[in-house]
């Protein structure tokens, strides 16, 4: 009802009675008479002046019509106090009586509420006005359309602009023609029949030019008609800046791509000269040179690897910085990852004198779940850093954990390096972890480096989770640590329970820190151990009552050496090598005639510190127990018949594309192997065909080169060999700068593989490895070994390598009789639990004693165990059942030597 009221009537009413809702149903009827009330007055005016010309009958006429009129106006007037009446008694007032409505003043009320119709109407003309002007200063186009006539009804300055039109030659247009061609009754969102949305788009004005806008379009009301109003954002200048900012950043990712390739290209053609350097240089020292040549070429040779270390820095901060540079995790031997780096650092620690410290808890997870590789490197830059500024004192490199979470079943692991060096100013702290920074310009010129090592270690440990931190007082030292979550696995323990033999330790080190190390490895198995800061404080320490199982002893003590206190034990206590074993413990920089010293005084034991915890329970099971491997080994050495793989005749294949590097491997394996035949490849093609043609023992392949990569090479090669038959060990020659290269030369067939510059130590390392497993396939398919009896044991050879020695041999027999079978559990335990590079640990171990006592066919089924890669569990388990029964041929071929 309310909507077809007047609005100068409803604001009277709301005026009069405080609302214009839930008024009674009268009121209907009360404002359609109103509205007959005011047309009946206009016609009563004109009535009255045309009535002056009328005559008397149509007077008469008009007289009745106005009577009945008046009578129709009572008749209103009656409703309108019903009316009245209801609204205040809706209003909880009195009722108006009859004779309280006065004619004249609801007819003043109504021209009242006409006024104020008309005052509103000005008003609203006004806002009008001030619409349509705060429209034109807008610069966002605005066009209003009739939805039933498709015309344009309204458009501001801005829209108008934008079409490259007048005002006036825009409004009334048909939008279909002017905005968007299409058929007429054809568009969507007139017939709304398509949800608006707002997006980009590009319009074209009447000069044929393109703009690109913001459209947004939405459904309103205008004049009382169903209308659309779109709204126009001309983006032209944001489309330049994107298209800039778009063609900036191709130009920056071209310029990156150039600058990746010319590092890479640039790393290639500086690191194949520098390989050649490094390996000749390393040759060159091991020739006859008197002491200021060795100087010179020791130099070289440093220089060279310092400038390696630099392009390797370089390479990494380049993918850091680029991007490209991506974690790889894998499950990761924690305590042989430490071992190995403390064992890579010890040789510059004992150089410069200073004592490393290895802190491994009893109890650390053996396995975590962590890229190895960039793990290593963080390690082996803070550890590095510590001992370049350490000229005093010690380096404590060590590691703590916390159980795994429940929630996450992540352990906590916090890496620590820790020196007594020159310290960093608090003010300076911030600046080492910029590239190519460091604390300030004297420690660059006293001790060198580019300042990258630090920067590149912190984006490591950010990629890994965590944040490299620093402690650090001037003329104490500093610590640098990190803490990380990881999977973690206690795997296998790594302490035989022969170390349980042992139960009361004294351990003599000047070192406070070193002492409590190895105080801790020991309780974490229940050895009680005593500590003695000196050689004084053991000799008061032991006594006739007073007995240890074992005397671990540093050699580098104040006053008295470790040499002095055992000779001073010895004779204090009158004792003999077996009453009292001792483990010395020595530095890497020791000369040879402290070595030869302690042998003469009966020392069994040395180790090279840092003290690793498989080092030391290794040295404390042998303590009392000579393992019948090292007793052969040892016999064989002293005998000097073991026959060496260096002497004999093999044919190696060298693929190399580079000339340098082919001059050098063949000048390396040469020394090592001067009776060997040599033949050359410079490509995968030529290196498929040299195999083809020479069958060669040995491989050494290059991954780049032309033609025919060696990955490629290598698995032409294996397609080429006899299945069942000899394989043909095969090494990779990699640069190392490439993510994942060890582990596709693995799936590619190869068997090794070596990191650029080659040097003879590694080659070295490699053919003491792998000849000797082509000698014992060779043995398989030849038949049965040069010599030998049987090819399951063959007693003659043995009894011959251990000079006739009856009773050695009988210890021998009767070790590997009992070993043998808990090897074998061992591995068949491993292989159930699908622990595949365990099977490979234990297979290797069963290889070497095998090949010691001379039981060749055992040693070659535990090699092609060992050689297998992937997980093929048929083939293996073949292998395994083999193994067995191998094994079980021996112990009843055993039985009748003992």
């Amino acid at each position: 009802m309310e909507s077809d009221l007047n609005k100068l009537l409803l604001r009277q009413l709301k005026r009069h009675f405080g609302r214009t809702e839930g008024l009674p149903d009268e009121l209907s009827d009360f404002l359609s008479d109103i509205s007959d009330t005011y047309k009946s007055n206009d016609e009563d005016i004109k009535l009255l002046q045309h009535s002056l010309d009328l005559s008397s009958q149509e007077l008469r006429d008009a007289y009745l019509k106005q009577k009945q009129d008046a009578d129709g106006r009572k008749e209103i007037i009656e409703k309108i106090q019903a009316a009245i009446s209801a609204l205040n008694s809706a209003a909880d007032e009195r009722s108006i009586d009859s004779g309280e409505i006065d004619t004249d003043l609801l007819f003043g009320s109504l021209i009242q509420l006409i006024e104020q119709r008309k005052q509103m109407e000005i008003s609203l003309k006004e806002n009008e006005f001030y619409l349509r002007e705060i429209l034109d200063s807008q610069e966002v186009g605005v066009i209003i359309i009739d939805v039933e006539t498709s015309e344009i009804s309204f458009i501001n300055r801005k829209g108008a602009d934008l079409f490259g039109a007048e005002k006036d030659e825009i409004i009334g247009q048909k939008c279909h023609d002017f905005i968007c061609p299409t058929p007429c009754g054809d568009c969507k969102l007139l017939n709304l029949k398509e949800t608006l949305v707002s997006g980009e788009k590009v319009l074209m004005n009447r000069k044929g030019e393109h703009i690109p806008v913001l459209k947004s379009i939405v459904h309103s009301t205008f004049n009382n008609r169903k209308c659309l109003v779109e709204s126009f954002v001309d983006i032209t200048e944001r489309k330049k800046a994107e298209a800039d900012i778009i063609k900036s950043k191709e130009e920056a990712e071209a310029a990156n791509y150039a600058k990746s390739e010319f590092l890479a290209n640039m790393s290639h053609e500086i690191r194949t000269p520098l390989n050649g350097v490094i390996g000749f240089s390393d040759l060159l020292m091991k020739t006859e040179l008197n002491s200021t040549q060795l100087q010179y070429m020791q130099t070289v040779y440093h220089s060279a690897n310092s400038l390696l270390d630099l392009l390797n820095d370089i390479l990494d901060f380049s993918k850091i910085e680029a991007g490209k540079l991506e974690l790889n995790p894998e499950k990761t031997d924690l305590i042989e990852l430490y071992e190995q780096i403390s064992d890579m650092m010890r040789f510059k620690a004992h150089e410069k004198g200073l004592e490393l410290l290895l802190n491994i808890p009893a109890g650390l997870p053996r396995f975590i779940h962590t890229d190895s590789v960039r793990l290593r490197q963080i390690l082996v830059n803070l550890l590095g850093n510590a001992l370049k500024f350490t000229d005093n004192g010690e380096v404590e490199f060590s590691i703590e954990f916390t159980d795994a979470d429940d929630s996450t079943g992540e352990s906590s692991f916090q890496f620590s390096v820790r020196d007594t060096g020159i310290g960093i100013p608090k003010d300076k702290q911030h600046r080492i972890f910029e590239s190519f920074s460091q604390a300030d310009t004297t420690t660059t010129r006293k001790y060198g480096g580019t300042g990258l090592g630090l920067a590149i270690s912190a984006r490591l440990v950010e990629m890994m989770g965590s944040t490299l931190q620093l402690e650090s007082s001037v003329g104490s030292g500093s610590r640098f640590f990190f803490s990380m979550k990881a999977m973690a696995e206690h795997g296998d323990p790594l302490i035989g329970s022969d170390v349980r033999k042992i139960r009361d330790v004294l351990v003599v080190d000047d070192n406070e820190k070193n002492r409590l190390i190895i105080s801790r490895m020991l309780e974490s198995q229940q050895i009680r151990c005593d500590l003695a800061a000196n050689g004084n404080e053991a000799l008061e320490m032991i006594g006739d009552d007073r007995h240890y199982d074992v005397i671990i002893m540093d050699y580098h003590m104040p006053g008295m050496n470790g040499l002095d206190t055992v000779r001073a034990i010895r004779k204090k206590l009158d004792q003999t090598v077996v009453q009292q074993p001792v483990i010395f413990l020595h530095t890497s920089s020791d000369n040879e005639e402290i070595r030869k010293e302690s042998q003469r005084l009966g020392i069994r034991q040395a180790m090279v510190k840092p003290v690793k915890m498989t080092q030391l329970f290794s040295a404390l099971t042998q303590v009392n127990e000579t393992d019948f491997r090292e007793k052969t080994d040892n016999t064989l050495n002293a005998s000097g018949r073991k026959p060496s793989v260096h002497h004999d005749r093999y044919r190696i294949l060298i693929v190399e594309d580079n000339r340098t590097n082919m001059i050098l491997a063949r000048a390396i394996i040469s020394r090592l192997l001067p009776e060997s035949e040599i033949v050359q490849a410079s490509n995968g093609a030529e290196a498929v065909e040299q195999y083809r043609l020479n069958r060669p023992d040995f491989v050494f392949m290059d991954i780049q080169m032309p033609v025919m990569n060696g990955y490629d090479a290598t698995r032409s090669i294996r397609d080429l060999e006899t299945p069942g038959g000899k394989r043909c060990p095969i090494i990779a020659l990699t640069a190392g700068t490439v993510k994942g290269e060890e582990a596709r030369c693995i799936e590619a067939g190869m068997d090794d593989y070596i990191s650029k510059p080659v040097v003879e130590e590694t080659i070295n390392r490699v053919l003491k490895v792998w000849l000797t497993e082509v000698s014992d396939i060779t043995y398989k398919n030849s038949g049965m070994p040069p010599g030998s009896e049987t090819d399951h044991f063959n007693r003659n050879e043995l009894i011959e390598r251990l000079d006739g020695d009856e009773e050695l041999l009988s210890e021998l027999i009767t070790v590997s009789s009992e070993a043998y079978p808990d090897l074998l559990n061992d591995l068949k335990t491993a292989y159930s639990q699908k622990h595949f590079m365990e099977v490979k640990l234990v297979a290797h171990s069963i290889k070497g004693s095998a090949r010691s006592i001379c039981c060749h066919e055992l040693a070659d089924i535990a090699t092609r165990i060992e050689l297998m890669h992937g997980t093929d569990d048929e083939a293996l388990e073949v292998l395994i059942t083999e193994l067995e029964s191998e094994v079980n041929t021996l112990i009843t071929e055993f039985d009748k030597y003992k």
